[in-house]
């Protein structure tokens, strides 16, 4: 009688025990499911951040083109010489203490100085484009050609003359024709507030 009881006893024990590892293995088996969905949802939210930053990229070729396009016919004259801020064309690189001068275009102030565009890339993805066009030149308002200016500046290639005058003729040896560099700084506003830029050198 006295061994029934205790055999008893024990299994009442040994089913309590059972009871207090099943609970702990629920807990874990709980947290380990809330782990996994919120390491999903983690990575799914990064695949769409990527995205949003690949498209507000490939949306700058658009502000970039559309740069381009305004640049072209107003190439080597006059109409360059001075700022144009409506165009978001300046003629010089920025003067000093201000964020132009430096050439980042994170730091520019893009609500005054920019070109603004409404781009349709075909994602409906809403990027905002904008654009900046800078004359790497010293001086605003000044020809490139005044001896006072001071502008990046390099030879033509592409088999053109490089001389303006008859002295190396019929060499193309000279150097007396220099071409004003341009910068061109593009910037993408995307969803979620994903910010591109894009700075290409154009002469």
């Amino acid at each position: 009688m006295i061994m029934q009881r205790a055999f008893r006893s024990g299994m009442r024990r040994q089913r309590g025990v059972v009871l207090f590892v099943a609970m702990i293995v629920l807990v874990v088996m709980a947290l380990a499911g809330v782990a996994m969905v919120r390491q999903s949802g983690s990575g799914l939210s990064i695949a769409g951040n990527l995205a949003f930053k690949q498209s507000a990229t490939a949306t700058g070729d658009y502000g970039t083109e559309a740069a381009l396009n305004w640049w072209m016919p107003l190439r080597g004259t006059a109409a360059l010489d001075n700022d144009l801020p409506a165009e978001g064309y300046y003629s010089n690189w920025g003067a000093g203490g201000t964020a132009r001068l430096s050439g980042d275009p994170s730091t520019y102030d893009w609500n005054t100085l920019s070109k603004k565009l409404v781009a349709d890339d075909g994602t409906r993805a809403n990027n905002e484009v904008s654009y900046i066009i800078e004359r790497l030149c010293l001086n605003p308002g000044m020809n490139p050609e005044d001896p006072a200016q001071i502008c990046v500046k390099t030879p033509p290639k592409g088999g053109a003359d490089q001389s303006t005058t008859t002295q190396h003729y019929p060499l193309s040896a000279g150097e007396d024709r220099l071409i004003v560099h341009y910068r061109i700084s593009t910037r993408i506003v995307g969803p979620k507030q994903t910010l591109s830029y894009i700075q290409v050198m154009v002469r």
